[in-house]
Protein backbone atom coordinates (compact mmCIF):
# COMPACT_ATOMS: atom_id res chain seq x y z
CA UNK A 1 0.00 0.00 0.00
CA UNK A 2 1.27 3.65 -0.89
CA UNK A 3 1.03 6.33 1.48
CA UNK A 4 -0.57 8.91 -0.64
CA UNK A 5 -1.44 11.47 2.97
CA UNK A 6 0.33 12.81 5.87
CA UNK A 7 -1.82 14.21 8.88
CA UNK A 8 -0.91 16.34 10.90
CA UNK A 9 -1.88 15.21 14.46
CA UNK A 10 -1.52 18.28 16.10
CA UNK A 11 -3.54 20.72 13.49
CA UNK A 12 -5.99 18.40 11.46
CA UNK A 13 -4.37 19.57 8.33
CA UNK A 14 -4.39 16.56 5.85
CA UNK A 15 -1.58 16.81 2.57
CA UNK A 16 -1.63 15.10 -0.47
CA UNK A 17 1.34 13.58 -1.15
CA UNK A 18 2.97 13.64 -4.47
CA UNK A 19 2.37 10.72 -6.27
CA UNK A 20 -1.04 9.89 -5.37
CA UNK A 21 -3.06 7.57 -7.36
CA UNK A 22 -5.82 8.84 -9.50
CA UNK A 23 -9.35 7.60 -8.29
CA UNK A 24 -11.28 7.78 -4.87
CA UNK A 25 -9.62 7.64 -1.61
CA UNK A 26 -11.44 6.75 1.61
CA UNK A 27 -9.56 7.79 4.65
CA UNK A 28 -10.71 6.87 8.33
CA UNK A 29 -9.65 9.20 11.03
CA UNK A 30 -10.30 9.46 14.87
CA UNK A 31 -11.37 12.83 15.93
CA UNK A 32 -10.49 13.57 19.54
CA UNK A 33 -11.43 16.76 21.42
CA UNK A 34 -9.93 16.78 24.72
CA UNK A 35 -12.21 19.60 25.92
CA UNK A 36 -15.33 17.23 26.24
CA UNK A 37 -12.78 14.41 26.19
CA UNK A 38 -14.67 12.71 23.10
CA UNK A 39 -13.53 10.56 20.59
CA UNK A 40 -15.06 10.19 16.91
CA UNK A 41 -14.13 8.12 13.84
CA UNK A 42 -14.80 10.22 10.57
CA UNK A 43 -14.73 9.50 6.86
CA UNK A 44 -12.94 11.69 4.59
CA UNK A 45 -13.47 11.01 0.78
CA UNK A 46 -11.27 12.80 -1.68
CA UNK A 47 -11.29 12.50 -5.19
CA UNK A 48 -8.31 12.84 -7.31
CA UNK A 49 -8.42 13.99 -10.95
CA UNK A 50 -5.16 14.63 -12.84
CA UNK A 51 -5.39 18.54 -14.30
CA UNK A 52 -3.26 19.84 -17.25
CA UNK A 53 -0.90 22.99 -16.60
CA UNK A 54 -3.22 25.23 -18.26
CA UNK A 55 -5.95 24.85 -15.37
CA UNK A 56 -2.79 25.07 -13.18
CA UNK A 57 -1.73 28.29 -14.06
CA UNK A 58 -5.40 29.49 -13.57
CA UNK A 59 -6.15 28.54 -10.69
CA UNK A 60 -5.93 30.00 -7.17
CA UNK A 61 -5.93 28.89 -3.43
CA UNK A 62 -8.24 29.66 -0.59
CA UNK A 63 -7.62 28.85 3.18
CA UNK A 64 -9.73 29.44 5.93
CA UNK A 65 -9.20 29.45 9.39
CA UNK A 66 -10.29 30.46 12.90
CA UNK A 67 -14.20 29.47 14.63
CA UNK A 68 -17.07 28.69 12.20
Amino acid sequence: MVVSYRLNQQTGELTMLAGATKGVHVLRVNVEDKNWQKTVMCTVTVTVVYINDTVVASSSSLRLAGSF
